[in-house]
């Protein structure tokens, strides 16, 4: 009678269990493209990120993502500098093109010691689609939300992104952006 209590007393007292939870991205979210040029470093920001992901979380524990969905309006972008915009939203060809897409289309690891997370995205910038490794790192985790930050480097022609050029073609930017992104993300 006393080893049949201890079982269900050990058994009951188990880890918490794994939840399969929908997550949206909060209004605390941002993105930002890093850049160089001639003239100067530069940087655009947008908090205008939408973001919806399926989590499987085990506690403060991520065990899973079986699903990563997000864009962000290219007009959201803001350097502080209307010009500088403009170039930038010519170059992404926001007309024809209005949205940066990006999607998991597989997760290859979560490291459960440096909670870093790294899958494979398709992304979509001027309505060019490439697929690329992103890494991101479980900032925070808690009852109802968890933060993802990471940076992912790429080259703008990769996406035939024409790196902006103004003053006559006297002041260009480098090919190789950064994308920066801080992602919080609230349960449904």
């Amino acid at each position: 009678m006393l080893l049949n209590l201890l079982l269900i007393l050990v058994i009951g007292s188990g880890s918490a269990v794994e939840s399969k939870l929908d997550f949206v991205a909060k209004p605390t979210s941002v993105m930002i493209i890093k850049g160089t040029s001639t003239l100067h470093d530069w940087e655009m920001k947008s908090t205008n990120v939408a973001a919806d992901a399926t989590i499987s979380v085990d506690g403060n524990l991520v065990t899973n993502i079986s699903r990563f969905n997000g864009s962000l309006p290219v007009e959201s972008l803001k350097s502080g500098k209307m010009g500088m915009d403009g170039n930038a939203y010519d170059a992404l060809k926001s007309e024809d093109h209005p949205r940066i897409d990006f999607s998991m289309k597989q997760l290859d690891q979560i490291d459960p010691k440096t909670k870093t997370i790294t899958a494979l995205f398709k992304v979509t910038i001027a309505g060019v689609t490439r697929e690329m490794i992103v890494k991101g790192v479980l900032a925070e985790i808690n009852d109802s939300f968890l933060r993802i930050k990471g940076e992912q480097s790429l080259l703008m022609t990769d996406f035939k992104v024409e790196p902006p050029s103004f003053a006559f073609g006297t002041v260009t930017t480098g090919d190789k952006i950064v994308l920066a992104f801080d992602l919080v993300l609230a349960k449904k």
